[in-house]
């Protein structure tokens, strides 16, 4: 049997970005949706809890994700070697964060049946999260963002996303990230510290001002199933670095539980 195949000529390396493009959407899998409802519930889920999925699991990921690239950034990783050296680095993730969390009964770890067989890597479930809590203001695609990573960190504080403006920081175009622990990834878990569960909240009201999730998160509201960790209630009586462990069971739940402290209050 014959196998067909094509050929192209490109002048240009952003001709050639563009072919990428359009041949990378032949390999992308997906489920079909004959009714054409996902478009209603995906409408409603971004009104309601913008920035999360169902494959979401923990809070947590939205910084393990801007950690790496960053890293990358000081390491001064070639474009043609981040997503290889990405994939690397998330599937070393899993194996710690496994075993930070072996023996608690929690679960969250993203790939911890697939390992190195996995398909999509958390900082893809994640990217869409990103851009809309505007945590990344990068404006393309992942693949996109590796092809021009060279381009990114070499710019330093002067460099744009592709609207023109100003990265309000110049690290790879992350805002005001919380800096990375510095035994991150060797000793990372999905315990948020005070100041990271700040920073999160922030970026839910401040992008989605009139989201339920901002709402709720407001008002610091308890008795649900999941509750994102805010502001304190009232006075906690634990160290400035108390911490809370942050999963998303669903699209519309976050949850933290306070470790170390004398109340579970939020």
């Amino acid at each position: 049997m014959m196998t067909s195949s094509f050929t192209w000529l490109d002048g240009s390396e952003r001709q050639r970005r563009q072919m990428k493009d359009i041949l990378s959407q032949f390999r992308e899998q997906g489920t079909r949706d004959e009714l054409g409802l996902a478009v209603i519930r995906d409408a409603f889920s971004d009104l309601l809890f913008p920035g999360t999925g169902a494959l979401q699991t923990r809070a947590r990921y939205f910084l393990f994700v801007p950690w790496m690239y960053q890293e990358f950034e000081r390491k001064r990783v070639p474009a043609g070697e981040v997503g290889r050296r990405g994939r690397q680095f998330e599937i070393r993730l899993i194996d710690v964060l496994v075993e930070s969390v072996a023996g608690t009964g929690e679960a969250g770890v993203i790939g911890q049946r697939a390992r190195r067989n996995l398909q999509r890597l958390p900082s893809n479930i994640y990217w869409s999260g990103l851009r809309r809590l505007s945590i990344l203001q990068f404006h393309g695609t992942q693949e996109q963002f590796h092809q021009r990573f060279e381009r990114l960190w070499s710019q330093g504080r002067s460099a744009r996303n592709d609207d023109g403006e100003l990265l309000s920081d110049g690290r790879m175009g992350f805002r005001g990230v919380p800096p990375a622990p510095d035994d991150f990834p060797d000793l990372a878990n999905f315990d948020l510290t005070r100041g990271e569960a700040a920073y999160l909240c922030e970026r839910v009201q401040q992008s989605a001002p009139k989201s339920f999730f901002a709402w709720w998160i407001d008002r610091n509201m308890s008795g649900l199933d999941a509750a994102f960790a805010g502001r304190p209630r009232r006075k906690r009586t634990c160290r400035p670095t108390c911490v809370g462990s942050c999963a998303m069971p669903t699209r519309s739940h976050w949850r933290c539980r306070a470790r170390r402290c004398s109340t579970t209050s939020f």
